[in-house]
């Protein structure tokens, strides 16, 4: 069970990916905060638009859930059962404060894009996605303990 023999090929890539997807989600989150206000039209206007209308505690939900995502992917590389909690309660972390974020009356009034509403929808699949494979993980013995 500890050695990396055990580990299918395809549990390395993925790991990466989760990885990759974890910075990400921080980077995003950075650069949207981070910079003067930009052009609505842009995808990273109406993400500061969505920010800016957001409430601390949405924010905050957000901030915690990219780096629990990062903690989680950190933690598949390193093989450790923790992966599993992370993934967990970012999932229902980002669900939430992106539920409360994307349907507030100031957000409603203005209109929330199409395109930020599907990348909420994608986030939710693909941390979902997170949460399986280290379920998986640890239920098959790919963890170390």
């Amino acid at each position: 069970m500890g050695s990396s023999r055990d580990v299918p090929w395809w549990y390395w890539p993925l790991s990466g990916l989760a990885l990759l997807w974890g910075l990400c989600a921080c980077a995003t989150y950075f650069l949207v905060s981070s910079g003067p206000p930009v052009d609505q039209t842009t995808f990273y206007g109406q993400l500061s638009a969505v920010r800016a209308a957001a409430g601390v505690v949405e924010r905050s939900f957000y901030i915690i859930w990219a780096q629990l995502c990062l903690l989680g992917a950190v933690a598949l590389l390193f093989r450790s059962f923790w992966a599993m909690f992370a993934y967990f309660v970012a999932l229902p972390v980002l669900f939430f404060s992106g539920w409360f974020a994307l349907f507030t009356k100031s957000l409603m009034a203005m209109g929330v894009p199409l395109s930020v509403l599907l990348v909420f929808v994608l986030a939710l699949a693909v941390t979902g996605g997170w949460l399986w494979l280290s379920f998986m993980a640890v239920f098959r013995g790919w963890m170390r303990r």
